[in-house]
């Protein structure tokens, strides 16, 4: 009888082993799969955190209060201009003696504070763009760990 109960003892040991060696290798899975595999994948995760929609909102807003100086230069190069007939006079955009080459010039200037105006509104559309894109992102992993919720 005494073998019996020793071999009742043993599997009873030998099973409670088992359970606990397969939780052991549960959480090892389940720790491999949350650790990051490489520094590259941290890279992209903190790039991940760092880009949320307010991050994209931020941008836009610097991007449209930022267009706002190349307009009001490019507007001061157009309408702005005095060329003193003496060197006395204050001059304002006139770089040589003649009033058509000034204009010239004042044009082309124009055209580089416009194009600069231009470049930062697409941006920051951009910026707009991808803010909203990222807002329906996290509005969809809300609703899903909602739903789940609510199913269980």
């Amino acid at each position: 009888m005494g073998s019996y109960d020793q071999r009742n003892q043993e599997i009873e040991k030998l099973q409670t082993e088992d359970v606990f060696c397969e939780t052991q290798g549960q959480e090892k899975e389940q720790e491999n799969k949350r650790a990051p595999h490489s520094d590259r994948e941290t890279k992209l995760d903190k790039a991940k955190e760092k880009m949320t929609s307010g991050w994209y909102a931020k941008r836009a807003k610097g991007c449209y209060y930022g267009s706002i100086v190349p307009l009001a230069m490019g507007f001061f190069k157009m309408y702005v201009y005095k060329n003193g007939e003496y060197s006395w006079e204050t001059v304002i955009n006139a770089y040589v003696g003649g009033d058509a080459y000034n204009f010239i010039i004042n044009a082309h200037y124009v055209i580089a504070w416009f194009l600069l105006a231009l470049i930062l509104i697409m941006m920051g559309s951009c910026f707009l763009i991808c803010y909203e894109m990222a807002e329906s992102r996290e509005a969809k992993a809300q609703n899903t760990v909602h739903t789940v919720g609510k199913a269980v």
